[in-house]
């Protein structure tokens, strides 16, 4: 698991959980660009991976004939977010103190990896 998922699956876990305390709002989703599918699944390309690919392959990547429905809003286009601009000062002050503490949790699971274990 990256550092990104851990935090992202995190996030997920601290909005489901406060979901009902926090105000929300819908968010563009990042992983589609609200666009609601993707073809992140096959990773990125080179140029060379393109050419060797071939001209087909290309017109079709560009088409969209790869895409799948994209795993995050599950092609709804938006996720719903933590709404910053109206929480009150001391939702803004607990949001800051968990997302500290999330921050300070990946970093000493990032050194006890980096120390083996």
């Amino acid at each position: 698991m990256t550092f990104s998922t851990e935090l992202d699956l995190l996030a997920e876990s601290f909005v489901e959980e406060f979901a009902r305390r926090l105000p929300l709002s819908n968010e563009l989703c990042s992983v589609c660009n609200g666009e609601g599918r993707s073809s992140a699944h096959l990773g990125s390309f080179t140029p060379a991976d393109l050419i060797e690919a071939g001209e087909e392959f290309c017109s079709d990547y560009a088409d969209g004939m790869y895409d799948r429905r994209c795993e995050e809003c599950e092609g709804n286009r938006v996720t719903k977010g933590i709404d910053e601009v109206s929480l009150t000062p001391a939702e803004a002050e607990y949001v800051t103190s968990w997302m500290q503490e999330v921050y300070s949790d990946l970093a000493v699971e990032a050194q006890e990896r980096r120390m083996g274990a």
